[in-house]
């Protein structure tokens, strides 16, 4: 799923979503077309969509058949789900033209497929502590919880922004000011980049106010400082990608660097949002089980035998 993002980002930054003309699901009327730079991307494109396409649906039927719980099960349909829609947004892309504020949905829908395999995968890597019946999340966690997922969904709106940024050719010549001024004129063709840099100097703040929250967890929970760590490091790598690509002149390749940067950033928030929500065993896998009323590593039975011995 990365490489579909990584790809589709390729396709806009190098002009070639017209690279197999109006056809689909073939390309130029062909199955293998002509190559040609423009053709190969966005016929790279399709065949890398494709084999995820099968990959994600191997992973859900693993999901549903391997007896996960029903939040695992949601969150492969989550994944299916997007891909598919992901995939008719782009056949009607070719097939019909459409404003900027739609082709810029493409990448946000694609990002949320991507999110429901991350977060399937997260899950299944480790099950639920037996012990959360006995040690309910700290307040702590409870709060880092409601922060990462506040966090994510505005970190969702502003890569929204910026893929418009990018369909809408809005530049702002100059870093951090915006062509030598403090506030372009409402209306001009850098007021979007503008306030899409703006929205960027906000979620640095947010990165570091979670990396903050989680820090104070860090003897009991050192996984969701060092998730909240790697979120904020990324943050940084993308403002300051954003800049190279500006003094470069917006070119394809800082662009490209620009954009695959996102996904690490969103999955590092993503990793953030659902272990702060859920206890996780750090026990080896396969040794911790999804706690439940009858057998003897249970939590319930843990706390009926405490019970008896006090």
């Amino acid at each position: 799923m990365y490489l579909v993002l990584v790809m589709g980002a390729l396709v806009t930054n190098t002009g070639s979503a017209t690279g197999c003309g109006n056809s689909w699901p073939l390309c130029n009327g062909q199955v293998f077309p002509v190559p040609n730079f423009h053709t190969m991307v966005e016929y790279g494109h399709r065949l890398v969509t494709s084999v995820a396409t099968l990959l994600v649906l191997w992973l859900a039927i693993a999901a549903w058949r391997g007896g996960r719980p029903r939040r695992d099960r949601a969150f492969a349909v989550m994944a299916v789900g997007f891909l598919f829609l992901e995939s008719i947004l782009g056949a009607a892309a070719v097939m019909w033209p459409e404003p900027p504020a739609v082709l810029a949905t493409h990448f946000g829908v694609s990002l949320l497929s991507y999110s429901g395999v991350l977060l399937l995968a997260f899950s299944m890597a480790a099950d639920p502590v037996a012990a959360a019946a006995v040690a309910p999340a700290s307040p702590g966690e409870r709060f880092l919880a409601r922060v990462s997922w506040a966090v994510l969904a505005y970190t969702f709106v502003l890569i929204y922004s910026g893929a418009y940024v990018r369909h809408t050719g809005s530049f702002c010549a100059g870093w951090p000011l915006c062509a030598g001024g403090l506030v372009p004129p409402p209306g001009s063709a850098a007021f979007p980049q503008f306030l899409h840099r703006l929205g960027a100097g906000v979620l640095l703040l947010l990165l570091l106010y979670q990396w903050r929250a989680a820090a104070r967890l860090r003897s009991g929970r050192p996984d969701l400082a060092a998730g909240a760590g790697w979120a904020l490091a990324f943050g940084v790598l993308q403002a300051l990608s954003g800049a190279v690509v500006v003094f470069s002149g917006a070119s394809a390749l800082t662009a490209m660097i620009h954009a695959a940067v996102i996904p690490l950033l969103f999955g590092a928030e993503l990793y953030v949002a659902l272990r702060s929500a859920l206890r996780y065993s750090t026990s080896p896998a396969g040794s911790s089980r999804i706690p439940t009323k009858n057998g003897p590593n249970s939590a319930y039975s843990a706390l009926a035998g405490s019970k008896r011995i006090s």
